[in-house]
């Protein structure tokens, strides 16, 4: 199980410019995992080296406010410097020539959002529900040590893998 550091909220369809097939630097866009207010996940493949990623791409809009780009700046700063194996991993940016536009390069994690294993279950043996619980705990209790506060916990943040 990891516990995801961005919420994924599915809603209205991808931006027009990104859908499947896309090349976005050395990026190919698979699919549109989830859309928020601010940013969509894409699902993508790492040409350089065959890997599936999560791309969290800012809205168009978004990109022209300094204070949202200050704020993903910093989530990826933070989000790079975490090591744990419940938490996604983000990826630093290696870019030599810089990237065509503002994105997040996210480790890619197979698994379900832990709202959906509730919908689907209606509810959880204690003794599941008990270790997920755990796992979660450790995980902020991890990112916690590190100085950071998860601001949104939901079962939509937590992919169970």
């Amino acid at each position: 199980m990891s516990v995801i550091v961005e919420p994924l909220p599915i809603a209205a369809g991808p931006s027009p410019a990104l859908h499947a097939g896309v090349v976005l630097d050395t990026f190919r866009i698979e699919k549109l995992i989830a859309r928020s207010g601010m940013a969509s996940i894409y699902r993508a493949i790492d040409l350089r080296d065959g890997r599936a990623v999560a791309l969290k791409i800012p809205h168009p809009q978004m990109e022209t406010d300094p204070v949202f780009l200050d704020r993903f700046r910093r989530e990826e700063e933070i989000g790079s410097d975490l090591n744990h194996p419940a938490v996604m991993k983000v990826f630093p940016d290696d870019t030599e020539n810089g990237r065509s536009r503002r994105y997040m390069v996210m480790e890619w994690i197979e698994g379900r959002l832990l709202r959906d294993l509730l919908i689907e279950r209606k509810m959880l043996a204690p003794e599941r529900a008990a270790a997920i619980a755990l796992r979660i705990c450790r995980a902020l209790g991890y990112i916690h040590r590190c100085g950071v506060v998860h601001r949104d916990l939901k079962p939509e943040n937590i992919m169970i893998d």
